[in-house]
């Protein structure tokens, strides 16, 4: 059982929250509490393994766990809270890592977006659109259109 709900009440806090300083804070807050429970996660992950140790969370960790608090938070203004933070606050009052945070919110946001008639889709739609994604990833173009 992964406890994500500190996390989700930083991103819930958002809304409240009036000043830039204040909306970092609680990014920032988020994002200890995803690396915590990540890493409470694989400790628990290497527990009774005789070789195993517990490793930190790396970034492919890091966003599946932004979209899961994403997706329970359900905070449908996380872009503009996001963009609030970036155009208020001083850069160089923006550690790196909450810069890595506010980039990773975003393609998770963007991800969760590109869901949101899952439903409606076939299956097959699903793959095409997944098989056109991944070859754009790779570069390669759609013969058709000249497009990735």
């Amino acid at each position: 059982d992964n406890d994500w709900s500190e996390a989700v009440e930083h991103i819930r806090a958002l809304t409240p929250a009036r000043t830039p300083f204040e909306k970092q804070n609680c990014l920032k807050m988020a994002f200890e509490a995803i690396s915590e429970t990540l890493e409470a996660l694989f400790v628990r992950m290497s527990e009774g393994k005789r070789e195993a140790a517990a490793r930190l969370p790396t970034a492919d960790d890091v966003l599946p766990a932004v979209i899961i608090v994403l997706v329970i938070a359900k905070q449908s203004r996380i872009c503009a809270h996001l963009e609030y933070v970036r155009r208020y606050r001083r850069p160089e009052l923006l550690p790196s890592e909450l810069s890595y945070f506010i980039v990773t919110v975003e393609s998770a946001n963007a991800w969760i977006g590109s869901l949101q008639n899952l439903e409606e889709r076939t299956p097959e739609e699903f793959d095409a659109d997944h098989q056109k994604s991944a070859d754009s990833e790779r570069g390669f173009r759609d013969p058709a259109t000249g497009r990735g």
